[in-house]
């Protein structure tokens, strides 16, 4: 997610909206992994499976997470959902983190 800095931020609907979208999608994807028995996939790449999913182009779909990202980032501050969303999907960099290889 560092290229995420330059993106321009999502309108906080369209930020609202895609996490509202992705967090039941990713709990049925869950559950189906577990029944299967198979191991579960970590939610920033959820976050961009999702968008590639949606937009089907590697280069779309690699901009709207990063434009998706920045969005998270600029409504955190006030926006207790962006927060915690930002939290869990490694938003806020800290070098070493899993956002190193998104």
């Amino acid at each position: 997610y560092n290229t995420s800095t330059s993106a321009k931020p999502l309108p906080l609907n369209q930020v609202l909206e895609a996490i509202c979208t992705m967090i039941p999608q990713k709990m049925e994807q869950d559950k189906t992994h577990m029944r299967r028995g198979e191991e579960l996939q970590p939610l920033p790449f959820f976050c961009r499976d999702y968008f590639l999913r949606q937009l089907g182009m590697n280069a779309q779909a690699r901009k709207r997470l990063h434009e998706f990202i920045a969005g998270v980032r600029h409504q955190a501050s006030h926006v207790p959902l962006c927060k915690m969303f930002g939290r869990i999907v490694f938003a806020f960099h800290e070098p070493g983190d899993m956002a190193d290889i998104l």
